[in-house]
């Protein structure tokens, strides 16, 4: 089944020199690149409003400041939905498998490398990040 998938490239994915590492991952396993937008300096409303689900959370302005440390890049890949969160491994890289983008690259909970996001949710982050 193929439909587009979300991911974000975060700020620690560009300062590794880890882009083409990820974007490789997911070219691999037949994932095509439908738009992409690359972001040298997001501002903070846009950080906010992609982590509005997460303002309560103590940790909000600890991810909004090192979102806004660096670049981003926004992606819609076409590919298989139920395989996207496998490629890129669970939120906490010390639950990850190997072989996942985060069990493998991934240092921090925050510094995790990548956001994904399939089905109604990846609609409204792509939209969010004019793709």
């Amino acid at each position: 089944m193929q439909s587009q998938c979300f991911i974000l490239l975060k700020p620690d994915a560009h300062r590794r020199g880890l882009v083409g590492e990820i974007l490789s991952r997911f070219e691999r396993r037949g994932y095509t690149i439908d738009s992409m937008t690359h972001i040298s300096q997001p501002n903070r409303g846009r950080i906010e409003e992609f982590y509005s689900k997460y303002r309560e959370n103590n940790f909000f302005e600890e991810i909004v400041q090192f979102m806004m440390g660096g670049p981003v890049t926004a992606i819609v890949l076409n590919g298989n939905p139920d395989l996207v969160r496998a490629i890129v491994g669970d939120t906490y890289p010390h639950k990850c498998e190997p072989g996942s983008i985060r069990g493998d690259l991934a240092s921090s909970i925050v510094e995790n490398l990548i956001h994904c996001s399939t089905g109604e949710e990846a609609e409204v982050e792509a939209e969010l990040w004019s793709l």
